[in-house]
Parts: structure tokens; sequence; C-alpha cells
């Protein structure tokens, strides 16, 4: 994680726990929903993800769903 990373988060993230977290997140290419920011993990299919708060989004680039993104150059 880049400095500017770490002080883009919350001071309720930058605990060493959340940090491990956040480094998993990464390794395991999951994405946090842009309205709610809860992790969610795309395991198969295409990248439209419909979290739990209702926000449907592009796993590759995080951008609102829309059906341009199945070819999305970031999955």
């Amino acid at each position: 994680m880049s400095c500017e990373e770490f002080h883009a988060l919350g001071a309720h993230e930058r605990e060493p726990d959340d940090l491990v977290l956040m480094r998993l997140a990464e390794a395991q290419r999951w994405r946090r929903c842009p309205v709610c920011m809860v992790f969610v993990e795309k395991t198969e299919g295409c990248p439209h993800i419909s979290c739990r708060c209702g926000h449907e989004f592009c796993h590759g680039c995080g951008s609102a769903w829309s059906q341009s993104h199945y070819n999305c150059q970031n999955n």
C-alpha cells in the first residue's frame, strides 16, 4: 500500500488488522462497493456485481453498472 493509499483511508481503517485486510483484499482481487464500501468477491461469471446495499457496479473498474461493462478491460 502506498503512502497516498494509506492517507486516503479513513482514520478507522488504519489499524494494523485493517491494513492486513486491505492487503488480503488486494491479493484476492476483492472490490469495495463504491456506495457502502463493503468488500465483495467475484468468483465466476460476468463482471456485474449486485451489492447487498442494492448498488450495481462493474467488478473490473468500479463504475456504475451498464451493459457496456460486459467487456470491461479491467477484468
